[in-house]
């Protein structure tokens, strides 16, 4: 897709430059028709991923959130994710999110049930460089995020950790659905 070119050679900076460059190659929207966003808040992958031709839906616990994303045309949904979501998915994208979940192993479980059969799941999150961050629940390194996804019934296509802003590093992991 002419949009992914873009954004491999620099010429539309953004979220999804970063995550596209970090777990390249991103799933083809050809096999993968629907993405659901946990924790989606004011999403700066929504746009992107709707360009790309994905049915996005963003699911979110925060009302501002879900009012901000259905004004800019993306369908949104209030709901707890602590407790149940139930949406049949080819893609997972939980950015900036499983550190915030107190029970991040029964979340990655939750996940795997909501993907289709070899559906991916697409994760970004800080490292533990920032362990002073009093909204995180979880401190990863890429290993120990990683290890937890795969016993959580994933298999890891592709992981990565980068240095994007001061005082901590991103990792992004590309799993697909084992089973």
């Amino acid at each position: 897709h002419s949009l992914i070119g873009a954004w491999r050679e620099g010429k539309k900076p953004s979220h999804m430059s970063e995550l596209v460059e970090a777990i390249d190659p991103f799933p083809p929207v050809e096999s993968l028709q629907s993405v659901l966003e946990l924790g989606c808040g004011f999403s700066p992958y929504a746009a992107d991923l709707k360009q790309l031709g994905y049915n996005y839906y963003g699911l979110d616990s925060a009302d501002v959130a879900i009012v901000e994303m259905r004004q800019r045309g993306f369908t949104a949904v209030r709901m707890d994710y602590e407790r149940e979501f139930f949406f049949d998915v080819n893609v997972i994208l939980a950015a900036h999110f499983l550190e915030h979940v107190k029970d991040a192993r029964d979340v990655l479980k939750r996940m795997r049930a909501n993907l289709l059969p070899d559906g991916k799941l697409v994760l970004v999150l800080p490292d533990d460089t920032d362990l002073y961050n009093p909204e995180h629940y979880w401190f990863f390194k890429e290993e120990s995020l990683c290890r937890m996804v795969q016993q959580a019934g994933f298999e890891i296509l592709r992981s990565a950790t980068r240095f994007i802003v001061p005082k901590e590093n991103f990792i992004y992991v590309l799993a697909q659905r084992k089973g």
